[in-house]
């Protein structure tokens, strides 16, 4: 991944970072999961992308966050869910469970862990 926040999530959902016929209702879905992460107390407040120039690094509330790997994929699979959600049913339960799972082990990661 090569840091930018929307061409890591184009590469993720199976987009090349070269095409950008894409890009403005990805930006859309995109900031939405970021307000989802900023609700849950794990990014800075208030922040959108624009653009592929909006690095992780710079979504951060702090350098020493140890979740975000497991941001860069619940990003790209909440982004997915809503811009191209798949068609089978199997498939979709399956997405839900993996992002029902890193929401809460990212949750407590970045507000509990340290504090146990």
């Amino acid at each position: 991944m090569d840091g930018s926040i929307l061409n890591d999530v184009k590469k993720q959902i199976g987009i090349a970072p070269s095409n950008t016929d894409f890009d403005k209702d990805l930006i859309i879905n995109i900031n939405t999961v970021l307000f989802i992460l900023w609700q849950m107390g794990i990014v800075k407040d208030d922040f959108t992308i624009k653009d592929n120039t909006a690095t992780w690094e710079s979504i951060l509330l702090n350098p020493e966050q140890i979740a975000i790997q497991a941001m860069k994929t619940w990003v790209a699979l909440k982004t997915k869910m809503i811009f191209d959600p798949p068609t089978s049913s199997i498939l979709e339960q399956a997405i839900n469970a993996n992002i029902d799972e890193l929401t809460w082990r990212i949750y407590i990661t970045e507000n509990y862990v340290g504090e146990i």
